[in-house]
């Protein structure tokens, strides 16, 4: 058996199974010298990078599950490499059927257009070959990587469906080089119904002014915010044009621009004038549907990164005391036998813990939410140094906020491990910072989890994870594991 040459990675969710496989196994290439590796998940960047780990190819590819690929696809992508050896990533269009539904053919004619794809419309559409590409032409729908690119880039779990532009921006970062080649493309059916396209067009919109995504975005463009100051002209327009027909003007200067270009695009079509009646409307529910994503997108962000998300949640712990009891309730499942309740403060978890906290028990804590409060601390320690205890003294541990508190979290983790007993669980509950920038919140946080990340750092310091999730919504996540 040769050696193989391309990994073909497929990400699908738990409830389908990919379409894609047929054109896959009738590849005009070798079969010895490529896999087909399907990961199942609902997390697509989770599924990719599960794949990248198992793949045996010298060059990875990844292709959704529902497209249909040619005969020639990895024959192409191979000459590509030969040709353009200084490339480290090539993709290219996901052209629409011939054969799609009525209103999926519009949609894809329409996002093939300026008017409908703009900066983004060669995803759609076969462009020009570009040595020098990147996320406004290139998506994951249909790429191939070199191996050692995964060396130093992997998926973003915590973006979806933004995840494309920081893969591909954090590649160019890199010093990488992508190409978009035209003539590798795949064939990928576009939404059904108008109600299936406002609702994709809206998520593209909602991702797009992220605060992980505008600054990790290499490249944004005005483009991405006209359909936002569109939808809000239209909100406006009633009040406006009430007393000054002035401002209808602009209203009569889009339907003119959006009927024109369907017009030019039904004299271009050559074999389904019919569906392009539909274009005029179709170009109407991808402005107004990610003009609204956008415009939710920033409220999002703004409210992710300021006082209104604290407020917030002063609120609902205020008013809903049974709120703050599930942090507690989580952690109370593992306190059986001897523990440690590290961070305490002013209240421990269960009865039976022994409290650590930096505050002197009697004392008022001086920082975040402990401020001002009577810690119950029965050793004054940090909890990365817990030198009076020795080696496997511990049922249980505990920490609920405390491990954002570290520099060095890793290292936390391996000392609790070390006084925790073969066999002994440990839970922890920190904010979840999809949804709360904790270190702007709390200066004394120096870093911040996701459910992602927190369950990469339990895995890389030898513990067995029992559970985790969301312990308060929109809050806070937990973790529960072992020691094995």
């Amino acid at each position: 058996m040769g050696k193989i040459k391309f990994s073909v990675i497929i990400a699908v969710s738990p409830e389908r199974e990919p379409e894609v496989i047929e054109s896959l196994r009738n590849q005009d290439y070798p079969e010895e010298k490529y896999e087909i590796i399907v990961k199942k998940g609902p997390n697509t960047s989770k599924n990719r990078n599960s794949g990248i780990k198992e793949a045996k190819g010298e060059i990875i590819a990844f292709v959704d599950d529902d497209a249909v690929v040619e005969k020639d696809w990895l024959k192409k992508a191979d000459e590509f490499f030969e040709k353009y050896p200084e490339i480290d990533v090539v993709g290219g269009p996901q052209l629409t059927p011939p054969d799609d539904t009525p209103f999926g053919y519009a949609s894809g004619v329409a996002l093939a257009s300026i008017i409908g794809g703009a900066c983004i419309r060669n995803r759609y559409k076969k462009g020009n070959l570009n040595l020098n590409s990147d996320e406004r032409e290139l998506t994951t729908a249909n790429v191939f990587c070199k191996r050692e690119v995964f060396n130093k880039v992997l998926f973003n779990p915590d973006f979806w469906p933004g995840e494309d532009p920081l893969f591909f921006n954090e590649l160019i970062k890199m010093g990488f080089k992508i190409a978009y080649y035209p003539e590798l493309y795949i064939y990928h059916r576009r939404r059904k119904n108008p109600v299936q396209l406002f609702k994709q067009i809206f998520r593209y919109g909602y991702v797009r002014p992220r605060i992980g995504s505008i600054k990790k975005t290499k490249r944004t463009s005005f483009l991405f915010i006209i359909p936002s100051v569109f939808f809000i002209y239209l909100l406006l327009l009633p009040l406006l044009s009430k007393n000054n027909i002035f401002f209808l003007f602009p209203l009569f200067f889009y339907l003119y621009i959006i009927f024109t270009t369907s017009f030019i695009l039904w004299l271009k079509e050559k074999n389904r004038k019919k569906e392009l009646i539909l274009l005029p409307f179709v170009f109407l529910i991808i402005h107004i549907s990610y003009g609204l994503g956008f415009i939710c997108g920033v409220i999002n962000s703004i409210k992710r990164n300021n006082l209104l998300r604290k407020i917030e949640l002063h609120l609902k712990l205020l008013l809903f005391p049974s709120v703050r009891e599930r942090e507690k309730n989580i952690l109370r499942k593992i306190a059986v036998g001897k523990g440690l309740d590290i961070g305490c403060g002013s209240e421990k978890v269960s009865p039976n813990c022994i409290g650590i906290d930096i505050t002197p028990k009697g004392e008022k804590g001086k920082f975040g939410s402990q401020k001002n409060r009577i810690s119950v601390a029965d050793y004054t320690l940090s909890g990365d140094n817990l030198y009076i205890f020795k080696d496997n003294s511990f049922d249980f541990i505990v920490a609920k906020h405390n491990l954002e508190h570290y520099l060095n979290p890793e290292k936390t983790l391996l000392e609790w491990k070390r006084v925790l007993k073969k066999g002994g669980k440990i839970g922890v509950v920190v904010p979840d910072d999809r949804y709360v920038d904790s270190i702007k919140l709390d200066p004394t946080h120096k870093v911040s989890f996701t459910l992602e990340k927190l369950e990469e750092l339990f895995k890389n310091t030898g513990f067995k994870i029992l559970e985790s999730g969301i312990a308060i919504k929109h809050w806070s996540i937990y973790l529960i594991a072992e020691k094995p």
